[in-house]
């Protein structure tokens, strides 16, 4: 799968891996993508915010999350020409290297669609997380049933859905 999918994206993307402190180089580029998770994500009839991030909202992030040792690995796509990340995963493990993994955030800007950006890094990130950490059973992940191309995504991938969560929200009166 991930051999396909690179081959759609071609030379016009660069996949890209990091595990604890993201490197200075795509920061900037990391913090933008992330703040699009509030905007690019389906969420359904759910009202969300837009939410801001910069460089010092994700090492501030990363600063907490060194003091209780989460280890944390993200797999990105960076487009050549823009220098922008334009889709990630993130993977995060407690402290017990041994228990499951969490999948947080997945994102391939709405932009950029259509060529395989999410197999990649979905992939790629398994890949590399088990060598990372080994002990690790498994991984959990979550969508919105909304998010039907992610939902493919895992699917292929191998997650089978274990659970349902349902999500509401209602406007008040001023």
């Amino acid at each position: 799968m991930l051999d396909e999918a690179m081959r759609t994206a071609r030379d016009d993307y660069e996949a890209v891996w990091w595990s604890g402190r993201t490197p200075d180089e795509h920061v900037e580029a990391y913090a933008y993508a992330i703040s699009r998770m509030s905007t690019d994500t389906p969420h359904g009839d759910i009202d969300v915010e837009e939410e801001t991030w910069d460089a010092a909202r994700v090492r501030a992030r990363e600063d907490r999350v060194a003091q209780i040792d989460q280890l944390w690995a993200v797999t990105a796509v960076r487009h050549r020409s823009s220098g922008r990340i334009v889709a990630f995963n993130e993977l995060v493990i407690s402290s017990d290297r041994t228990r499951m993994t969490e999948n947080y955030g997945t994102l391939v800007l709405a932009e950029h669609r259509g060529r395989r950006l999410g197999t990649i890094v979905k992939c790629l990130g398994l890949l590399r997380w088990r060598e990372l950490v080994p002990a690790s059973p498994g991984v959990v992940t979550f969508n919105a049933e909304a998010n039907r191309y992610m939902l493919d995504v895992n699917e292929a991938v191998g997650f089978v859905p274990t659970h349902w969560e349902g999500a509401w929200n209602t406007r008040l009166a001023p």
